[in-house]
């Protein structure tokens, strides 16, 4: 760590974060990425001179509210209504949340799972047509002679429980049960956008003969698009939309905006100076630069990050809501909200820091906003489904 590194990290010990448009303007110099955000105002406001805000400013537009307790390490919050969510715990169970309230049973149970590490039960993804079909893509970590691996499969919702149908995807197997990404969304075109993680092995990443470190782009029913970015490119795996990544833990998309975006942990210590998280807004075929760059590094025909944070804040899944984008925070412990303009991550903000470790993040389709706990991880169900409302609201928490 260098001089600067090392002043700057005394004097401002909390999450930091970077964004990297006006950093460059204003700072083109190493030294800037070390510079906390501007208040969001100021972010969009401001023309000229240094944008530095010591930390990212609190948002106390909000309150929260707890709707349930009792979870283990929800991993996953899927709306289904503005009523109705489905709760994934990452031992295998899928809780239901309806009316405000946990029902106590079950719902349903993935089979074949394999909850080692960090792996088990990780997301579902609703198809764009469930309310006709009825199907959803659970994704989740299962074992065989080589390893852990990750697999995507399409569910059958009957209104009593989820049938397994038929899998979709599934990743590279390895010893170490780690960094699997399995983070899922509809996107444009109705295509299923998958984040895998590069399972430990860096140079991967950067490798399009292997899916690790990439974020994927397959048809609802499991076969590939044959527009995809690496679709005429010798040896490449034909599902790759974007590479470079490490372990992305988020991924969402703002239809009426036409956004995708990604957020990912990065280094550990490891495998480079610890912190640097990211969120990035995915563009086609883009290489985001992992192992060779992270924080404000750059390297021909690579792209750096859209937005990171210098200390490490681990960020969790990502929603968007009313315009904003939510992003719950392991590290860091507190939930983010961040303002998007321009298809440019333009600022900040902490709400809340009052809860532990978050982990997912949730839109019901009126715009409520629920996030989870993940404080868990010793097998205590001590977890909670959290919403945000708004002050102006009223009511009592």
């Amino acid at each position: 760590m260098d001089k600067a590194t090392r002043f700057y990290r005394a004097i401002f010990p909390v999450p930091v974060g970077v964004n990297r448009y006006k950093m460059r303007r204003n700072h083109p110099h190493r030294v800037s990425a070390l510079l906390p955000l501007a208040a969001i105002g100021c972010m969009v406001g401001c023309a000229g001179g240094s944008n530095v805000q010591e930390t990212p400013p609190t948002d106390d537009s909000f309150r929260v509210v707890t709707v349930a307790e009792g979870l283990e390490v929800p991993w996953d919050i899927e709306p289904v209504s503005n009523d109705r969510l489905y709760v994934l715990e990452r031992p295998g169970r899928v809780r239901v949340v309806q009316g405000g309230q946990l029902h106590s049973g079950t719902y349903a149970t993935v089979p074949d799972l394999a909850v080692a590490g960090q792996g088990g039960l990780l997301d579902m993804a609703l198809y764009p047509d469930y309310a006709t079909s009825k199907l959803a893509a659970v994704s989740y970590t299962v074992q065989d002679a080589g390893g852990y691996k990750l697999r995507v499969a399409r569910f059958r919702d009957t209104g009593t429980t989820l049938q397994f149908d038929r899998v979709l995807f599934e990743g590279s197997s390895k010893g170490d049960p780690a960094h699997f990404g399995g983070r899922m969304t509809f996107g444009p075109g109705g295509k299923l956008f998958i984040t895998h993680g590069e399972r430990h092995d860096k140079q991967l990443a950067q490798d399009l003969g292997h899916v690790n470190g990439k974020v994927l782009r397959i048809n609802p029913d499991g076969t590939i698009p044959n527009d995809n970015p690496f679709s005429n490119t010798a040896g490449a795996r034909k599902e790759i939309w974007t590479l470079g990544h490490r372990n992305p833990q988020g991924i969402a998309y703002d239809p009426a905006r036409g956004l995708l975006v990604v957020s990912e942990h990065g280094p550990s210590n490891y495998d480079a100076p610890r912190g640097y998280d990211e969120v990035n807004i995915l563009e086609r075929g883009a290489n985001y630069g992992w192992p060779q760059i992270w924080g404000d590094r750059t390297a021909q025909g690579m792209r750096s990050p859209d937005y990171f944070w210098t200390e490490a804040t681990a960020p969790g899944g990502l929603a968007f809501a009313r315009g904003s984008l939510f992003v719950p925070c392991l590290g860091g412990t507190a939930l983010y909200r961040s303002a998007v303009s321009g298809g440019r991550i333009t600022g900040m903000s902490r709400i809340t820091s009052d809860f532990g470790r978050l982990r997912a993040a949730a839109a019901t389709p009126d715009g409520t906003l629920y996030f989870s706990t993940s404080n868990g991880e010793n097998g205590s169900r001590v977890d909670k489904i959290l919403k945000l409302v708004p002050q102006s609201a009223g009511g009592s928490q």
